[in-house]
């Protein structure tokens, strides 16, 4: 990649935290100096999101055998159950 990866990363955390392509453009060049046009960071965005799915996929979960409960009432029109 030409992109630093941070770079990379910071467009990735602005566009998941709800920011539209235009504006994480616009913070790339105001703070990185680095002009990049909208396609490239959903170019970016496409790439990486797929990279990172098959990762979690992949993934198990690490699962003791002790398990923990808690009981719960619920008020139901005035009978408690």
């Amino acid at each position: 990649m030409r992109i630093d990866p941070r770079i990379i990363t910071v467009a990735l955390d602005l566009y998941y935290k709800g920011a539209s392509l235009r504006k994480i453009c616009d913070h790339v060049k105001q703070f990185y100096g680095l002009k990049v046009s909208h396609m490239a960071i959903l170019k970016w965005v496409r790439k990486y999101t797929k990279i990172i799915n098959q990762y979690v996929d992949s993934l198990t979960p690490q699962l003791s055998d002790i398990w923990h409960a808690d009981e719960m009432m619920v008020n139901v029109k005035g009978d408690w159950r």
